[in-house]
């Protein structure tokens, strides 16, 4: 899942753990634990575009690192609450500044989903979000200065544990729904597992418990309707995924009955929603060297997906050669949904077949939206480029994909 709903997720699980012990400590502990697992993007600064491409959702989501790790910061933070830092002013005001911007950077992000939405009404929106959040830190950290030595409540090593650890574990749990694909097993597997049941960015589970969380840090830690606060979001989210469950199955039996009417012998095939909601979905199915696709949504009047559309797999017969890593690693990565086709200067696309796009089609090269530009470098050996834009989404195709969500476009 995306950033911000990891965050929510693990500061939920912080005030679940000690919410009533340590107050907002458990919420900024919580979401700290909860981003814990996606520092692996920072691969990206050290290592080549594939190697930091097959470690994200590595080593970090794995369910040992997400066990063990909890036993060091529970260990650290602890430590750390004995000592008489924590009441130096000096102190505070480096953790209001490091929490401001945290939480800024946060409202970064879910203004680009408002303005993505809405482009240019969203600016009012974005407006009132902003003074919200103004209005939030400026209460939080008064509250912070004020703090006497006999406010900061304290709490055993195992408290800490757990709560780092209920943070931290469920950030993999949760991008195990998605259909990126997670080494949950890791260093004993490195199958990367996918339920592929809610899009990578769901507002609708995100939210309602966004709300629950800043609505929590408003009220003081021993009132009741804290913890009912609390409890709501978690229960809503956990609601939501099990909606999502029962909407994948309605479409799996339902692209099931398609292929079955139109006799295409099935290999494989994935359902996916497509991202922003849980309405529409994707779905593909891999039949010897072709792949059948086609889109499907809740509101739609028809109960099948005829007529598929087809898109060639490896269109000049494109083998993978044994000693060629990068292709492998990307065929890997794709769980082998996935066509190539050559450009100029001995140059190849990489398409990763798993995700739709706003254009509901694969009629060239740019309309596929999760691709890889890879360089020749002899002997069947490729090199990944950087550049590797993603398609140019007018607000044509945004109106069209909102049109198909509420099922009044048809046959795409």
């Amino acid at each position: 899942m995306d950033s911000l709903t990891q965050i929510v997720l693990g500061a939920a699980c912080g005030e679940l753990a000690a919410g009533k012990k340590i107050g907002n400590r458990a919420l900024l502990w919580g979401a700290i634990g909860g981003t814990i697992p996606d520092l692996d993007v920072l691969s990206n600064f050290f290592m080549e575009p594939m190697d930091a491409l097959a470690f994200h959702r590595g080593p970090t989501h794995s369910l040992l690192f997400n066990i063990l790790v909890p036993l060091l910061l529970a260990w650290l933070v602890s430590q750390l609450y004995r000592t008489s830092m924590i009441h130096q002013k000096w102190y505070k005001i480096t953790a209001i500044s490091l929490g401001s911007i945290f939480v800024l950077a946060i409202s970064g992000f879910f203004n680009f989903i408002l303005h993505f939405l809405l482009k240019e009404y969203s600016w009012p929106i974005i407006a009132i979000v902003i003074i919200g959040l103004i209005f939030w830190l400026t209460r939080l950290g008064k509250q912070i200065l004020n703090e006497t030595d006999t406010d900061i409540p304290r709490m055993n090593y195992f408290s800490w544990y757990v709560l780092f650890l209920l943070s931290m574990v469920t950030h993999p749990l949760l991008d195990n729904f998605t259909t990126f694909g997670t080494q949950l097993f890791w260093p004993f597997s490195h199958h990367r597992f996918t339920l592929s049941n809610i899009s990578i960015v769901d507002p609708i589970y995100t939210l309602p418990f966004l709300g629950t969380v800043i609505a929590c840090s408003l009220l003081d830690r021993n009132s009741q309707k804290r913890k009912i606060l609390n409890w709501a979001g978690l229960v809503w989210s956990s609601l939501y995924l099990c909606l999502t469950f029962i909407n994948k199955n309605a479409v799996d039996r339902l692209f099931e009955k398609s292929l079955s009417a139109q006799k295409i012998p099935v290999e494989k095939y994935l359902t996916s929603p497509m991202i922003l909601n849980n309405a529409l979905w994707y779905c593909i199915a891999k039949s010897n060297d072709l792949y059948y696709y086609g889109y499907y949504s809740l509101f739609d009047q028809q109960d099948t997906l005829i007529p598929l559309k087809v898109t060639v797999k490896n269109q000049f017969q494109w083998p993978i050669q044994p000693g060629e890593k990068n292709l492998q690693t990307l065929s890997w990565f794709s769980d082998n949904y996935y066509n190539i086709i050559p450009l100029q200067n001995d140059t190849i696309q990489f398409n990763d077949l798993r995700y739709g796009n706003f254009k509901f089609s694969y009629d060239n090269k740019n309309d596929y939206g999760f691709h890889f530009k890879l360089l020749s470098q002899g002997n069947g050996n490729y090199k990944m480029l950087n550049d590797s834009p993603r398609p140019n989404i007018t607000d044509e195709d945004l109106n069209n994909y909102w049109l198909r969500i509420l099922g009044r476009i048809q046959n795409q």
